[in-house]
């Protein structure tokens, strides 16, 4: 919305590109008057300089690295609604989750959710289909994968639900150290809770529920058995440290 010399004061003033929510530099253009693209040294400068108390929109220095492209998919995301007339409002309305009553609603609703965002990343993209949880994604010219730990690390705070969390960590993907640390917080208290557990995971498709229950339980198992196991070493070493004094 603003004048083209407003936008150019504002980059050069700031050095920052407003269309990616001022997340990611900018560093000058090539000779077709591209945007260059900034390199890690330029990213993590831009962190330094920008970030307070440590975090910048949330993110420590290793979750913003790693969500640059991220935050540029959701940019172009966006732009594309708004150039197509699409309102905040009429998204929230389409992908708004049902998390009580029957299945049935929920299910319908999901359907409905699933087909807005495919014609979405369709328009966006110029592709039939995507991906972002599969390990190993097909190689087509029509297909496009997004990298999922990217787009986690790019979304805002309260975005990064736990049901997500713990399906990266269950499909093998590595998380920056800030979202492990979130992830093993909050797997830890929905062990210690029924009720909290099932809130947790009501987001997701009834037919997953039980394989993400069956993995939260099966590490909080492993966990379980390797403080024992570290609690008994520590008790024995102080027995025989008793019995040689």
């Amino acid at each position: 919305m603003a004048s083209a010399q407003a936008y150019y004061d504002h980059v050069k003033n700031i050095n920052l590109l407003p269309e990616f929510d001022g997340y990611i530099p900018y560093v000058d253009e090539d000779a077709n008057g591209e945007l260059k693209e900034p390199t890690e040294e330029q990213l993590k400068q831009s962190f330094n300089i920008h970030a307070k108390n440590g975090k910048l929109g949330g993110r420590d220095l290793e979750v913003y690295l790693k969500g640059v492209k991220g935050i540029k998919v959701l940019c172009k995301i966006m732009k594309y609604l708004v150039q197509t007339g699409v309102t905040p409002q009429l998204i929230y309305s389409k992908v708004a989750d049902i998390t009580d009553g029957d299945e049935e609603p929920q299910l319908e609703t999901r359907r409905e959710a699933s087909d807005f965002i495919r014609k979405i990343i369709a328009g966006t993209f110029a592709v039939r289909s995507y991906d972002y949880f599969r390990v190993n994604p097909p190689r087509r010219d029509d297909h496009i994968h997004f990298d999922p730990v990217e787009l986690v690390c790019a979304v805002t705070e309260r975005a990064r639900t736990f049901s997500v969390l713990v399906t990266l960590n269950k499909i093998g993907l590595a998380l920056p150290q800030q979202l492990q640390r979130v992830c093993e917080g909050k797997l830890k208290a929905v062990t210690q809770s029924a009720a909290q557990m099932e809130a947790s995971f009501k987001s997701l498709d009834p037919s997953e529920r039980e394989n993400v229950r069956e993995y939260v339980r099966a590490v909080a198992d492993a966990q379980n058995t390797e403080q024992g196991a570290t609690s008994s070493t520590k008790d024995s070493k102080k027995k025989k440290k008793r019995r040689k004094e």
